[in-house]
C-alpha cells in the first residue's frame, strides 16, 4: 500500500497512515474504506486507487494475473506502462474488464459503470464483449446488451477522487511534469 488516509481496513484490521509502505493486500483479502482512501501499487508503474465507502476483494495481487473485485464503491485505476505477460482484471457485477493498454480507468460499482479516460479495456459479461476506448463507458446492467457509452461524468456520483484533476492530467499528461511520462512520480491524483 502507497498511501492510506482516514479510516479503511484490510480484513477487519485498522490500517493507519503508518501502514503505507508496510502493508500489502494478498488474496482473497477485503480492503473496506469507510472514511477513507487508499493507494494500491500493484505492479511498478500501476497504481490503484480506492476511495470513500468502497470495498474490494483481491483476488490475485501477482503477475502474471493481477486481479480484482470491486464490490462497491469507487475505484481509479492508473496503468501508466504495461507489461508483456501481465493481464491486468477488474470484476465487477458479473462482468471483466480486462486492461488493454496504459491508460486511466474508473469503476463505480454503485452505478454499475466502468469508464475509459485513456486507453482501452475489453469488457465481457456472459456472452457480450466489447472494448471501449478512451471517451466511452460502459453500464452493466444485469440482462441488457453491453454497448459502449460516451462517458458522463455527471453518471459517476461518487467519484473516488477529483475528477476535474484526473480529467487535466490525463489531457496534459504528455507535456506535464508528473504525467504518465514521468518516471519520479508517485502516482497519485
Amino acid at each position: 500500500m502507497n498511501d492510506v488516509e482516514g479510516q479503511a481496513t484490510l480484513n477487519g484490521e485498522d490500517l493507519l497512515a503508518s501502514s503505507a509502505g508496510q502493508a500489502a493486500i494478498g488474496a482473497n483479502q477485503v480492503l473496506d474504506t469507510a472514511r477513507g482512501k487508499v493507494e494500491l501499487l500493484l505492479t511498478p508503474g500501476v497504481f490503484l486507487r480506492v476511495g470513500n465507502n468502497s470495498e474490494l476483494r483481491m483476488v490475485s495481487p501477482h503477475a502474471p494475473r493481477v486481479a480484482f473485485e470491486l464490490v462497491k464503491g469507487g475505484a481509479i485505476l492508473e496503468v501508466d506502462q504495461s507489461f508483456e505477460g501481465v493481464a491486468f482484471s477488474v470484476l465487477m457485477d458479473g462482468a471483466t474488464a480486462g486492461i488493454t493498454k496504459a491508460g486511466l480507468y474508473l469503476f463505480g460499482a454503485d452505478q454499475r459503470s466502468m469508464g475509459v479516460l485513456a486507453g482501452e479495456a475489453a469488457v465481457s459479461q456472459g456472452k457480450a464483449h466489447l472494448t471501449p476506448k478512451t471517451g466511452h463507458g460502459v453500464f452493466l446492467l444485469a440482462g441488457q446488451r453491453l454497448k459502449p457509452q460516451n462517458l458522463n461524468m455527471d453518471a459517476m456520483q461518487n467519484e473516488p477522487f477529483n475528477l476535474e484533476q484526473t480529467q487535466e492530467r490525463v489531457s496534459g499528461a504528455s507535456e506535464c511534469p508528473g504525467g504518465p511520462s514521468d518516471p519520479g512520480r508517485r502516482g497519485r491524483v
